[in-house]
């Protein structure tokens, strides 16, 4: 009897331990979770301000001024993603290892190497009174929230025991410049074609890059050897640690964005779609906003610590992005003086290195000094790592145009506020980096296409390759200016499109060497060309769509490989059925779609890797576009060198890698899914798990991070589902929001984020839209106030402080 007691009683003390438990860690989780209700008093405020949340917590914040909707903005930003700020700020001064801890060490010190902090702090000095005026309110609306919320900050500063700091303009200035980073890949390219020239020769490299036929041929004017590019090698590697461990590890950066004019629109209004695609993770990426101040009346989406909508619509226009995928970035070989490692030579004389000398602090470690090089072209990124010998090896510098100074918040504004073709192509005029294809649709039925880009010019037509420092023959000649990029209004096509295809076949001028594969533009263009006129619906569809026109071309060479090949196994022969009666659609219920992903997958390895090795393999299939681009080509040349296993004495034929490589796939799937091929379906595979920084802790997995949950598409799909080729199959990138947009009702305008607008864990909006983001399904973002007022659940009032 006295034992069951004692069992009993531990067994009591053990549920009450576990209620006390859960209770405290709610309490902590929870106790941040802002106020949507009520009345509040902000100093700062010079009016009443009223803020309208519908069922995703998305607010319509309405101000009788401009500066009171910029201060609200930077409130309710910092109400639900505070810590997501606090990181990437953090990130963009290269000080995350004062809260993390070791292991962020080699961030910090890339960071401030190519200098966000000091580029802001330049851009600050130099931007338009606007601009200075809508970041001290933005600021200013922020530190009411951290002064507000004071005690009661978000759980990720409880973990990990620190408070946010004051919120500055250059803070806004600094993130904008980071996310122009993320977006700047083209000198990806520049690391890669440089070592594989250097290893293989400029003949041989022709063949397995892209970039060849878009411009002239390279003409190389120094002779690369490997070891000149290591260090390179190593600065692009980080850079990829750096995208994963911020969740932004997708290569795909591109977009969707199309227009249809009145003509082809069943409503007889212009139409506008837009889901740019960027690396999924755990807060989003957008907040969605509405701002009512005056005649300014914008709602669409909003980047966390910066003020405006950045993609949206006012009453007038909509406007779409995609990226440009511009060359903007150039490495340059500097020639270090041999007797002191201070000086570099530029155009027959030596040139003192500006050194910069940092300290970075460390928790629970001690701080870490680093030194900074830059040269007249920028800073030596390959001083991130420390060289052993550093008089006798080459400086590698880099030079990009987010290292000029422009306005882009400015130009941002001016698009807020813009109502028809001219005032929008004023704004768009102003934005240089990152550069994007503006799409445009207009009340009146107009539509149109400006790229908002700064393209620098230089002396070689095709800029691919690292360059020569000293000579002076390889520098900028300012840039293309705007009025000379291309331009359209009203096509006679009655539709305009753009998924980071080429821009243009006529300019005489270098725009980019990394266009994007064609299959997703192919698609777009079949289907708003297949209809006379289109109507929401379509648009949704087609913003949803797997069908892949990447698939359709290579799957022909696979049944061909077996045209004359008598076949005897079982499984082999229901594969290459699968493959005879394939619609080419990758729903995550598709098994020819897993079939067909994992040879390609193999394929890749058995064309490519043996004479590249591990480590450049991995850096060629990084950028995805690459490999998808140029195998393509190479399965029609048959005769390719690049198809024989140099590891064997036989000489393989392009035929006899595709049997390989699909016999691997079989292997492969049946070892991972099993024996029968019908339950090889892609979701089983493919799945997207929304990522919080925290969420890598297993024990904290399921409060922070989202999924994992089944997906369809691939990197080919209008619907992008990218998966890196070096560690398959999981989905890492997508459509961050989707958009639609038409102008006979555009209270019904539609948008959709992948999982909320909070950023706090078991927050109401922390995943209340990734339903309806995973099953293409949206809600609606009205701009009249009357229809605000009728979908608000929660309506906040701010009053100025006495």
């Amino acid at each position: 009897m006295k034992k069951t007691r004692i069992i009993v009683g531990i067994v009591f003390s053990l549920i009450v331990f576990s209620v006390v438990v859960f209770f405290s860690l709610r309490y902590l989780v929870t106790k941040s979770f802002p106020q949507y209700d009520g009345e509040l008093h902000l100093q700062g405020l010079h009016k009443p301000v009223t803020i309208y949340r519908d069922e995703f917590g998305v607010p319509r914040i309405v101000a009788e001024n401009e500066h009171d909707a910029f201060f609200v903005q930077g409130f309710v930003h910092a109400q639900d993603r505070l810590w997501q700020m606090d990181l990437i700020r953090r990130a963009g001064e290269g000080r995350l290892s004062e809260i993390l801890g070791t292991s962020t060490i080699k961030f910090d010190k890339l960071l401030r190497t190519i200098g966000f902090k000091q580029l802001a702090e330049q851009l600050e000095k130099q931007i338009s009174p606007t601009s200075k005026e809508i970041l001290q309110a933005y600021a200013d609306g922020v530190n009411a929230c951290i002064q507000l919320q004071k005690g009661k900050y978000p759980i990720e500063f409880d973990m990990l025991n620190y408070e946010p700091e004051e919120w500055k303009p250059v803070h806004s200035l600094m993130i904008a410049r980071l996310m122009a980073w993320e977006l700047n890949i083209s000198w990806h390219v520049d690391v890669v074609l440089g070592e594989l020239v250097a290893r293989f020769g400029e003949e041989k490299a022709r063949e397995v890059f892209p970039t060849y036929p878009e411009n002239a041929p390279v003409i190389v004017a120094h002779a690369y050897n490997a070891d000149d590019l290591t260090r390179l090698r190593q600065f692009a590697a980080l850079h990829q640690e750096f995208k994963q461990f911020f969740g932004t590890t997708g290569t795909h950066i591109g977009s969707n964005a199309w227009v249809v004019s009145p003509a082809k629109s069943a409503s007889g209004a212009a139409m506008l779609a837009n889901d740019p695609h960027l690396g999924l993770s755990q807060p989003a990426k957008w907040y969605e906003i509405h701002l009512s101040a005056g005649t300014l009346n914008v709602a669409g989406v909003s980047l966390p610590g910066a003020p405006l909508v950045i993609i949206g619509h006012n009453t007038n226009i909509a406007w779409g992005m995609t990226n440009v995928m511009a060359d903007d970035a150039d490495f340059y070989l500097e020639k270090v003086d041999s007797l002191g490692a201070d000086r570099y030579y530029y155009r027959n004389e030596w040139k003192d290195i500006e050194i910069i000398h940092d300290t970075i602090l460390v928790k629970d470690s001690a701080s870490v000094p680093i030194v900074i090089r830059k040269t007249l072209h920028g800073p030596a990124v390959n001083e991130i790592y420390p060289l052993d010998h550093f008089a006798s090896s080459n400086l590698i510098t880099m030079k990009w145009t987010g290292f000029e100074m422009s306005d882009e918040l400015l130009g941002i504004y001016l698009v807020n506020r813009a109502h028809d073709w001219q005032s929008f192509l004023n704004g768009v005029r102003e934005f240089s980096v990152p550069g994007q294809n503006f799409v445009y649709a207009d009340a009146k039925g107009n539509i149109g296409y400006k790229p908002g880009v700064r393209l620098p010019k230089r002396s070689h037509n095709n800029p691919t390759l690292p360059v020569p420092g000293w000579t002076g023959e390889n520098e900028w000649n300012g840039f293309i200016s705007f009025d000379d990029l291309p331009q359209l209004l009203n096509p006679p096509e009655g539709f305009i499109a753009t998924a980071n295809n080429k821009t243009s076949n006529s300019v005489p001028y270098h725009i980019s060497n990394l266009w994007e594969p064609p299959s997703r533009i192919q698609r777009i263009r079949e289907v708003l060309q297949s209809k006379t006129t289109l109507d929401v619906s379509d648009f949704k569809q087609l913003q949803n769509d797997y069908y892949s026109h990447f698939a359709r071309d290579v799957t022909p060479f696979i049944l061909n490989a077996y045209r004359t090949m008598p076949v005897h196994d079982q499984r082999l022969e229901i594969v290459l059925n699968y493959f005879r009666n394939w619609n080419y659609q990758y729903s995550k219920d598709d098994v020819p779609t897993t079939i067909f992903e994992t040879f390609f997958n193999h394929l890749l390895q058995n064309i490519y890797r043996d004479e590249m090795g591990e480590n450049l393999f991995h850096q060629y299939t990084f950028l995805a576009n690459i490999p998808y681009r140029v195998t393509v080509n190479l399965l029609n040349d048959s005769a390719s060198q690049w198809f024989d296993n140099t590891a064997t004495e036989h000489i393989e034929t392009r035929d006899d890698i595709i049997r390989k490589s699909l016999q691997d796939a079989i292997t492969d799937l049946s070892n991972r899914l099993g024996n029968d091929v019908r339950e090889w379906r892609w979701g089983r595979v493919h799945t997207l798990t929304l990522r919080h920084p925290f969420g890598r802790i297993k024990v904290l997995e399921s409060i922070f991070n989202i999924g994992p949950m089944e997906v369809g598409g691939s990197g080919t799909t209008v619907n992008n589902g990218e998966y890196h080729f070096t560690s398959p199959y999981e989905m890492t990138l997508g459509p961050s929001m989707r958009k639609v947009i038409d102008f006979a009702n555009i209270n019904n305008a539609l948008s959709v984020l992948p999982s909320g607008q909070s950023g706090q864990p078991l927050h109401p909006h922390y995943t209340d839209q990734t339903p309806l983001w995973k099953n293409g399904e949206y809600h609606t973002l009205p701009i009249d106030k009357n229809a605000v007022e009728q979908q608000s659940k929660n309506i906040l009032y701010l009053t100025p402080e006495e």
